[in-house]
């Protein structure tokens, strides 16, 4: 990470998750393996997981679910292919 940004070029979501929840009270839990594997690329503040978790509210097949203040939870909607990629700029 550089100047409290986590930068991901096409890698899973888990992968992902796992990073934010080690700078992160809030934590943020993957339902499905074939959720996990979805690979992602995007710049991201570490320290505000609002970041990914808003971005990943723009694709169609995640639900995100506000548990309460210190868990969300990712869900698949409907099959994603696993070489989908799915980009975020910050």
């Amino acid at each position: 990470w550089q100047n409290r940004r986590l930068i991901f070029e096409e890698q899973p979501l888990e992968k992902i998750v796992k990073e934010f929840n080690r700078y992160n009270i809030r934590q943020i839990k993957i339902n499905d393996v074939e959720l996990g594997n979805l690979e992602l690329s995007g710049v991201f503040e570490s320290n505000d997981p609002n970041s990914l978790i808003e971005f990943l509210r723009r694709i169609r097949s995640i639900k995100v679910i506000s548990n309460d203040d210190q868990e969300v939870t990712i869900v698949l909607v409907k099959d994603v292919k696993k070489s989908a990629t799915f980009k975020n700029n910050l």
